[in-house]
């Protein structure tokens, strides 16, 4: 597994205003969708998981951006920091939506 071995700066910065204006420039390199396999790639209503690279530290991130459909739409997006595009398959093969929020021990913001 080829590791690319930087983080993005943004799990070192503790206010989510600035988490989050640094990571609204990630660019995407592979979008997943909705499913892998038999794992959902998101909790709740609908969503979808993609690979992104900062154009600041050139740090791999995956996304998963989450909905809820309920008297008012919820969206959140949770950010995993990945160390390859093969880590980043593993997870999507390895975790569901619920189950990479509460049972993965890696970095993750939540945005």
């Amino acid at each position: 597994m080829r590791k690319h071995k930087k983080r993005c700066r943004a799990f070192d910065l503790r206010d989510p205003v600035l988490q989050y204006r640094h990571l609204k420039n990630l660019v995407p390199v592979e979008r997943y969708g909705s499913f892998c396999g038999e794992n959902m790639l998101f909790t709740w209503d609908d969503g979808y998981r993609i690979l992104s690279r900062c154009p600041e530290c050139d740090a791999l991130v995956l996304i998963q951006h989450s909905e809820y459909h309920g008297a008012n739409d919820s969206y959140y997006s949770d950010y995993f920091a990945v160390d390859s595009v093969e880590e980043a398959h593993m997870l999507n093969k390895k975790y569901n939506g619920w189950d990479i929020e509460t049972k993965y021990k890696g970095e993750r913001i939540y945005l």
